[in-house]
């Protein structure tokens, strides 16, 4: 416990709690006024008050959030920017203090926050160049990325080691050390047994946020996991069967008994693309144009169907 720290992002115990698959639980599901300051003059933040112990949401960031990191490097370095991401996605890497009144808290104190968004800022151009051509990366960018983190002394001894490497094999290298900094602290590997098949998996831990931030960017970099765009919302998704269009709605996972469970992901974009293309072709047999049927839908639901879409959508829906 460090009690000199005097900021921190605190998660108590409690419901409405989001949680890691086979990780620990990392937040609060609702966003906004679930946080306030408890004691201004050492910049505490907390919930209001300990909810019961009940409705418990579980959810997986590597398949709902699979570039979370980028959504993390986009904020900025202040309290409050850091509160909304922490209600919306969880808390990064909590520990275990003690307050003034020698209560035993949870949170991650704001400095750390901090010193990973600057980190996976810096990362990020290097990064980029391996997601945006899979076979062949961009060697200049990746070189001038490279030649500016050298001038960061907690990087240099990173990229010293790599030297006598290829560009391509020093900046994986030096990406693999960095990512292997943070998961060495806040994963570990288990073997489970799954009873149903009598078979035995490997299976990574996530303890908290950071960890999952982080194995993500490995995860672009060596293009480890196929990602998607949802075709209704936008979002990113890994698919789960070939040709999945949508976000999934459930993600599966074992439990302690090895029992094959289902876990709702929040998402229902099949069926809002399903229930604006039915839309569409009730509109088109009343006699409606393409326009027109157009200026009829939710905004949301034209961003799905634009007016292309709605022409592909007749044309289809005709033809079957």
């Amino acid at each position: 416990m460090n009690k000199n720290i005097d900021s921190w992002i605190l998660i108590p115990k409690g419901s409405n709690k989001i949680v890691l698959v086979a990780g620990e639980w990392i937040g609060d599901k609702k966003t906004k006024a679930i946080r306030r300051r408890v004691n201004p003059s050492k910049k505490f933040t907390a919930f209001k008050e300990k909810p019961a112990h009940d409705n418990v949401t579980v959810y997986n960031p590597l398949i709902t959030h699979p570039r979370l990191y980028m959504e993390f490097a986009k904020l900025e370095c202040q309290e409050e920017s850091i509160l909304r991401f922490a209600n919306r996605y969880g808390d990064l890497c909590p520990v275990y203090f003690e307050d003034k009144n020698g209560d035993i808290l949870q949170g991650t104190p704001l400095e750390e926050w901090y010193n990973h968004i600057k980190q996976i800022q810096k990362l990020l151009p290097l990064v980029k160049p391996f997601i945006e051509d899979k076979e062949y990366p961009d060697v200049y960018k990746i070189e001038k990325e490279i030649e500016t983190l050298k001038q960061e002394q907690k990087f240099e001894k990173h990229i010293k080691e790599y030297n006598n490497d290829s560009i391509i094999d020093t900046a994986k290298k030096f990406i693999v050390s960095i990512v292997n900094e943070v998961l060495e602290k806040n994963t570990y590997f288990q073997l489970l047994n799954l009873f149903s098949k009598d078979e035995y998996e490997q299976i990574i831990y996530f303890e908290n946020l950071l960890g999952v931030l982080y194995y993500e960017i490995y995860l672009d970099v060596f293009h480890m996991v196929p990602i998607a765009k949802c075709d209704y919302c936008g979002g990113m998704f890994i698919p789960q069967r070939k040709g999945q269009r949508f976000c999934p709605e459930y993600t599966e996972r074992y439990d302690k008994n090895g029992k094959l469970i289902k876990l709702p992901t929040g998402k229902h974009c099949r069926k809002y693309a399903h229930a604006t293309e039915k839309k569409v072709m009730e509109l088109y047999q009343k006699g409606y144009t393409v326009e027109e049927i157009h200026k009829q839908l939710t905004e949301r639901q034209k961003a799905y169907a634009t007016l292309e879409k709605i022409q592909e959508i007749i044309k289809k829906q005709s033809s079957s």
